[in-house]
């Protein structure tokens, strides 16, 4: 049993993953949810289940600070490529990875094909607001993850 507040060496913090998408900036996320990567499921007679063999479209959330110019217009302009009339190049592949606690290591990374960015949620103006952050929720559905 390890010391209570012991590192272990394949540590990955989850506040240090990073978002890359083909033809864009790296991504600050400050924030990301999870994904949720599941297998369609079939209802059988008998009250059981069986594996549908096809896994569902996973939506992706992340936030991105308002005052991060170049990340935010290249979200914006891939958000445009996505509504009709469609660019050909709307659909985008990215990576979510995973570094490992040891510098420069990679511990784990995700492919993310067939990405559409379905677009921002700007904040609201909040004036009991100390004077926090503003972020732009950006959401993605993604057609299959894959770990890499």
């Amino acid at each position: 049993m390890g010391m209570k507040g012991q590192i272990k060496s394949g540590h990955m913090p989850a506040n240090k993953a990073k978002i890359q998408f083909v033809g864009l900036p790296p991504i600050t996320a400050i924030n990301h949810s999870e994904l949720d990567s599941m297998l369609e499921v079939v209802d059988l007679p008998d009250r059981t289940r069986a594996s549908g063999g096809q896994k569902k479209p996973v939506d992706f959330d992340f936030d991105v600070p308002m005052h991060h110019k170049e990340e935010q217009a290249a979200l914006e302009k891939w958000h445009l490529d996505c509504q009709d009339p469609v660019a050909p190049d709307y659909k985008k592949t990215g990576v979510l990875i995973f570094p490992s606690i040891m510098r420069g290591i990679t511990a784990k990374t995700y492919s993310l094909s067939g990405s559409i960015n379905k677009g921002p949620v700007i904040p609201a103006g909040d004036k009991t607001n100390e004077g926090e952050e503003a972020v732009v929720k950006w959401r993605i559905s993604i057609d299959d993850v894959v770990p890499i």
